[in-house]
């Protein structure tokens, strides 16, 4: 599994690199976009091993993080988006 997910990294860094240098623009907000677009798991408990930690300890059901994580994820996506272009001159 480890051996996967470090495969998978590479191959979404060469495609972002390779985007960036057809478009002829710095790669650090591509990259940028992918790690946080990685990194937003909010909408499930099994997105990430904490989630499922409070889910438990917090007695929340799965409902719960649709109802707010979903959103959440929403927000982040249109603020990245808005916010990485201004900061690269994109």
């Amino acid at each position: 599994m480890v051996y996967r997910a470090a495969v998978a990294h590479v191959r979404a860094e060469r495609s972002t690199l390779f985007i960036a240098t057809q478009l002829g623009v710095s790669a650090e907000p591509f990259i940028l976009a992918v790690l946080f677009g990685a990194n937003m798991s909010f909408a499930t408990p099994y997105g990430y091993q904490t989630n499922l930690l409070v889910m438990t300890a917090g007695g929340y059901k799965f409902g719960d993080f649709l109802r707010v994580g979903i959103p959440l994820t929403i927000i982040m996506w249109i603020g990245f988006s808005l916010v990485l272009p201004m900061l690269y001159q994109l």
